[in-house]
């Protein structure tokens, strides 16, 4: 989800089968510094480039709860306060063993 020219918040998720939780985090990434390899057809062998760097904003196994496989992250409505929410999603791939959730995140400045 881009925040800007050279930032994105990126959901990365993990699903195992037999685990019922997912893990699920939330990072901010900055591409500013990084070497552009949309023209590099392998990084295999290659070391000179420089990655994107990413900061953990948000590990969701820290909420406490039940945390289904998370597939969509968008900003949602903004609030009477001004600030932005941040959405989230999973559905339930018309499974027994999945939940569909909505999760609303208030966004502070």
């Amino acid at each position: 989800l881009s925040i800007g020219d050279t930032k994105l918040l990126v959901l990365e998720r993990s699903f195992s089968m037999g685990r019922m939780a997912c893990t699920i985090k939330v990072f901010i990434s900055d591409l500013r510094n990084a070497t552009n390899i949309s023209r590099n057809p392998s990084l295999k062998g290659n070391t000179d480039f420089v990655p994107a760097t990413k900061k953990l904003l948000l590990n969701m196994d820290d909420l406490g709860m039940y945390i289904d496989n998370l597939e969509g992250m968008t900003f949602g409505p903004v609030l009477p306060n001004g600030h932005r929410t941040l959405l989230f999603v999973a559905d339930n791939n018309f499974s027994l063993f999945e939940k569909t959730q909505f999760l609303l995140f208030e966004v502070f400045p």
